[in-house]
């Protein structure tokens, strides 16, 4: 065991000077500013108990004045961060459990083995199927998650040429795509649409009342909302109300809700914009009793944004489960530089899409979705044909590895 002290102009200088004297296998005792001079208490072979039996160091005089023990390869992390200031930096570097290095170098192996392995299954299965792993990766630079990609090629029939192969899996894809079937335009009835903040409920709502105008008039249809926290919301839905010739009402609470839509019982089409909140906002336990509270004749219609990553897609869907929406209209395709998230998505929850939104016009740029399936994979086909980089065989075998691991 070897304990030395090292003095330096600061932190990352002491550390340099422990390094070159001790090696990175270091551990870093104290470290504490003395007459503007760092001072750095280090030792190889650290072993408190026998330093403390030998009386070379008090473990409560360490503890009063804040040492510890810490890693070499800790104490330079810490010394890097430029965010914390050297006179604001603790005593101690940090404390690190005996253990923790250990831990480490397995936890470091286990990820090289697993991408060593990764590795190995992917160039066995570009050898044994060959055409299969084509697929696989078109599928993935469309963005379409490990499982689902993984579930349309090992269920592509026996096919003779590679372009074959791939358009039967964008058809594969269409055919998961759960659509509804239904046009709520001709069912009527009291249609909800509840989503995120800035995904385009306001919009789709103005575009769902236009296209109901131009097909059935607009005598039997009007407008609600229960947006009481966007400055500026009532003002924008007012604004497609007035050029629509259709009435708007504004719900403050469960029971202005329930006197509205039991005035307005005679209309065929009542349209319900709701307000606009994170997945994760508290409120929104407040807006789903708001729904639940009218029963099963409110269908909801979930607005999702085609342009968000698959794990807000995902979040946002099962956090808005909890109000059992019957479809959901995608918006921002014509923003989106991937559709293979919000695809994937859509197949892994059954949620069924009613409409496509790929525009601000109104009504122009929303379209039933139980004929626009194909156009939808399609189009996902066309972004991943556009992106210049070149897959990442890597990251290829790792996202095959993962479909593998929850197969």
């Amino acid at each position: 065991m070897k304990i030395k002290r090292f003095v330096a102009h600061d932190i990352r200088q002491a550390l340099r000077l422990v390094r070159e004297e001790l090696g990175p296998d270091a551990v870093i005792l104290s470290n504490r500013s003395v007459d503007g001079r760092t001072v750095v208490m280090a030792a190889v072979d650290y072993d408190a108990e026998s330093l403390a039996a030998a009386g070379e160091i008090d473990e409560r005089s360490l503890a009063e004045s804040g040492a510890g023990t810490v890693s070499f390869y800790d104490a330079e992390l810490a010394a890097a961060d430029d965010s914390v200031p050297t006179a604001a930096r603790p005593a101690s570097l940090a404390a690190v459990p005996p253990m923790e290095g250990v831990r480490r170098e397995v936890q470091g192996l286990r990820e090289l083995l697993e991408c060593q392995l990764a590795s190995l299954a992917w160039n066995e299965l570009s050898r044994s199927h060959p055409m299969q792993v084509s697929v696989l990766q078109k599928l993935y630079a469309m963005g379409i998650s490990p499982a689902l990609a993984r579930e349309v090629a090992e269920g592509l029939p026996r096919v003779t040429t590679l372009e074959e192969a791939q358009r039967q899996a964008l058809l594969a894809l269409v055919r998961k795509l759960p659509v509804h079937k239904d046009d709520l335009l001709d069912q009527g009835g009291i249609v909800a649409v509840v989503g995120a903040t800035g995904v385009g409920k306001t919009t789709s709502v103005a575009k769902l009342a236009a296209r109901y105008v131009l097909r059935h008039g607009p005598n039997d249809v009007c407008l609600l909302s229960t947006d009481t926290y966007r400055i500026g919301a009532r003002e924008q839905l007012l604004s497609y109300a007035r050029i629509l010739g259709v009435p708007l009402f504004v719900a403050r609470d469960r029971e202005e809700l329930a006197a509205i839509l039991a005035a307005q019982a005679w209309r065929k089409f009542v349209l319900i914009d709701t307000a606009g909140m994170s997945q994760r906002d508290a409120r929104l336990a407040e807006q789903f009793a708001l729904l639940r509270s009218q029963g099963a004749r409110t269908r909801i219609l979930l607005a999702l944004s085609a342009a968000s990553d698959s794990q807000t897609l995902d979040e946002l869907v099962t956090t808005y489960a909890d109000v059992q929406p019957a479809a959901c209209v995608l918006t921002k395709l014509d923003e989106a530089a991937s559709l293979g998230a919000a695809i994937s998505v859509l197949v892994r929850h059954r949620l069924p899409l009613a409409w496509c939104s790929n525009g601000q016009r109104v009504p122009e740029d929303i379209h039933p979705a139980h004929n626009k399936r194909l156009w939808l994979v399609t189009t996902a086909a066309k972004l991943a044909a556009q992106q210049s980089s070149a897959p990442d065989e890597r990251a290829l075998a790792m996202r095959h590895a993962e479909a593998r691991a929850h197969a």
